[in-house]
């Protein structure tokens, strides 16, 4: 037994795709098998559903998961501090304590939602 791996990149349309693939042995047996599966595109940056604090923490809820950072000045993604959980989610904190928090979240397909707080 060789194994061969061939990889074909391959740039899908978006909705529904079908691909068949098809391998030959050198005895000339083939096997055929099929896979489907759907192409989406997302270009929407995460909305804000909700906002609140208490004594302790600025929270923000999402419509989607993403990454979020926030800093007491203008910044760029990348460069802030990041809110609690430092991982997609939807919902997210920051310690209280600043005047103005700057926000910025990103989703797994880099869309940004920008936003400005004054507690």
């Amino acid at each position: 037994g060789y194994r061969i791996a061939i990889a074909f990149h391959k740039q899908f349309d978006l909705g529904n795709v079908n691909v068949e693939i098809s391998c030959f042995d050198l005895a000339g047996n083939e096997d055929r098998v099929s896979s489907s599966f759907s192409v989406e595109e997302d270009r929407i940056a995460p909305r804000l559903e909700q906002l609140y604090s208490d004594l302790s923490y600025l929270t923000i809820v999402l419509d989607e998961e993403a990454k979020c950072e926030y800093s007491d000045e203008q910044f760029t993604y990348g460069e802030g501090t990041a809110m609690i959980p430092n991982d997609f989610a939807k919902k997210h904190q920051a310690a209280i304590g600043q005047d103005v928090y700057y926000i910025k979240c990103r989703d797994q397909f880099d869309n940004e939602l920008s936003v400005v707080v004054y507690p």
